[in-house]
């Protein structure tokens, strides 16, 4: 980890499944003491895929075992704080508060903790007490009515696209709120959900439908804004063609 250039940050990653433990990775590969603090029995990440998930977002990465339900884990915890520079959980709003570990009182042991909140639709708001997850995300915000073919049902994009961006939307927060914190000596409470980063995904279809009040479509492979573009099928192999804007 010498030489990179969060070597000298430390960051307790209380998440679990996949998003909020991205954004610990991330900031792990460039060079943060990243410390998992599992429950009892291990974070859920660990059984995602048969397995598959740890190694991708474990990486790189110490790991504790801390029973925050409990007194002494409360106390542990607040330990770890004081020499701490972040802070990453994604418990539904209220449930830090009932543990102890909201925002207020862990800034009051670390004034310059940077405290970074993953939920799946946002600590305000009629839906902050659901749960989120990746594909919940993908049709709630309308990418999975703009994915697949026109003549079929909507589709979830294979990969975990919406999880793997809000975790890089969450990990440059808080790189940019450590920032904040070392010109200032004063943390902050960051707030990232899961709808937010799949609504920045779809931002260039809400606009054209304010703007022409017409519902996007699934396009299959096509994409209307591009011509030619699609599969085509040659000697050998198929290809994808794509072609933006008449070459000079």
């Amino acid at each position: 980890m010498r030489g990179k250039p969060l070597a000298d940050i430390t960051v307790l990653d209380l998440s679990q499944a996949v998003a909020a433990p991205c954004a610990g990775v991330l900031l792990a590969d460039f060079g943060a003491n990243v410390i998992s603090i599992e429950p009892p029995g291990g974070g859920s990440e660990r059984e995602y895929g048969g397995g598959s998930t740890m190694p991708n977002f474990g990486r790189n990465k110490r790991s504790i075992v801390v029973d925050l339900k409990t007194d002494d884990g409360t106390d542990v915890l607040h330990r770890l704080v004081e020499d701490a520079d972040v802070l990453i959980h994604n418990n539904r709003p209220g449930k830090m508060t009932d543990l102890g570990c909201d925002y207020e009182t862990l800034s009051a042991v670390n004034p310059q903790l940077v405290y970074c909140s993953v939920t799946g639709y946002g600590e305000d708001g009629p839906y902050r007490d659901r749960p989120g997850f990746d594909p919940l995300a993908q049709a709630m915000s309308g990418l999975m009515w703009t994915t697949g073919e026109p003549d079929r049902k909507p589709s979830r994009i294979g990969a975990p696209t919406i999880d793997s961006g809000e975790g890089t939307y969450a990990a440059f927060s808080v790189v940019l709120a450590l920032w904040h914190a070392r010109e200032t000596g004063t943390g902050q409470k960051i707030e990232t959900s899961l709808i937010d980063t799949a609504a920045t995904y779809l931002g260039n279809w809400y606009t054209q439908y304010s703007m022409t009040g017409e519902v996007p479509q699934r396009q299959g492979y096509a994409w209307d804004s591009y011509a030619p573009a699609g599969v085509f099928e040659t000697g050998t192999d198929p290809i994808y063609l794509a072609t933006p804007f008449q070459g000079l």
